[in-house]
């Protein structure tokens, strides 16, 4: 789970790097897929100690569960008008990219963790 979410991390950097690299028009926006990635990064860091595995796991995870319903709200809420305007569509990328990494970084620590939960109940 620490290299998960060490991974996700830089992908979020990554994201907001690619958004910023791609367009001149600079939009507050194409930071929060950075503002999320941070925390996941520095979570991830922290995991790689046995003792604070857990609850930085679990920290990681709320802030990817926020950064993904954050994303999907936001998304929700400029798509709904009656289209996109063209210098608005490249601030919708870094947002879409956030929203999926998110819901890719839960869906890998539910994973992870029903592992985990079955490896457990093996040694038992």
């Amino acid at each position: 789970m620490a290299r998960l979410g060490i991974i996700f991390g830089l992908l979020l950097c990554g994201v907001t790097v690619a958004a910023m690299l791609q367009t001149p028009q600079k939009d507050p926006s194409q930071l929060y897929a950075m503002m999320i990635g941070i925390p996941i990064l520095f979570c991830g860091v922290v995991s790689l100690n046995p003792h604070r595995r857990r609850v930085a796991t679990m920290i990681s995870l709320t802030l990817a569960f926020l950064g993904a319903i954050g994303g999907l709200s936001w998304l929700s809420l400029r798509l709904s008008g009656n289209g996109l305007p063209s210098s608005d569509a490249p601030s919708h990328l870094p947002i879409f990219g956030m929203t999926t990494l998110c819901c890719a970084l839960i869906l890998g620590c539910i994973i992870g963790f029903s592992h985990d939960r079955k490896q457990t109940l093996k040694k038992q």
